[in-house]
């Protein structure tokens, strides 16, 4: 029985120039993530405390910030579960965008060069994660790989227990649920079509 569930809400795999486009940007703030969130992996319950100044963040929380961040950015470079990985890098810049107003923080500094902090790098952060969320990682990405790539290996497709009809695209033995989704035509993942 195909189980209804929200992968079908997950984006489709999209191709052509926009697939060059998501690699880049994957890419690219990928290793930003990485480079920012490595301090915190190295000190992780303290990673907010400023000059011996204690942030009053439980360390436990800090742990979990820190990790999300530098996982959730080895997983958008790669393109493995993008959506999901987003969806915690926009909780986690939510968060910090949060902190920002909360202390009153300016949107930009006054000048470039100036000393201080401000809210636009977690503003903009926020609003890539939120474009990866709902765009995905596009066809180059380990997501595809795994998910998109209609000849799984016997092993694979005996965990996911996939319908071969539904696998092959040739449409007998489709449910609604799946005929639902038929607006994707041959573009659907596999991932979306998974027995329980």
């Amino acid at each position: 029985m195909l189980v209804p569930n929200l992968t079908q809400y997950l984006p489709a795999f999209l191709g052509g120039a926009i697939a060059w486009v998501l690699l880049g940007l994957r890419l690219i703030w990928g290793a930003i993530l990485i480079s920012y969130s490595l301090p915190m992996v190295k000190n992780p319950l303290n990673w907010m405390d400023r000059e011996e100044q204690s942030s009053g963040f439980p360390p436990l929380l800090q742990a979990m910030g820190a990790f999300t961040i530098f996982g959730g950015s080895v997983a958008i470079m790669v393109g493995f579960l993008t959506p999901l990985a987003a969806l915690g890098l926009a909780g986690a810049m939510g968060i910090a965008l949060t902190l920002h107003l909360i202390h009153g923080t300016p949107f930009v500094k006054a000048a470039p060069d100036a000393s201080g902090e401000s809210y636009d790098n977690s503003l903009l952060y926020l609003a890539i994660a939120l474009l990866l969320v709902f765009l995905g990682s596009g066809i180059f990405s380990l997501d595809y790989l795994l998910c998109w790539n209609m000849t799984l290996p016997p092993s694979i497709a005996s965990i996911c227990r996939v319908d071969a009809s539904i696998a092959s695209g040739s449409g007998a033995g489709r449910s609604d649920a799946v005929g639902a989704l038929a607006g994707y035509g041959d573009r659907q993942p596999l991932y979306r079509v998974l027995y329980c």
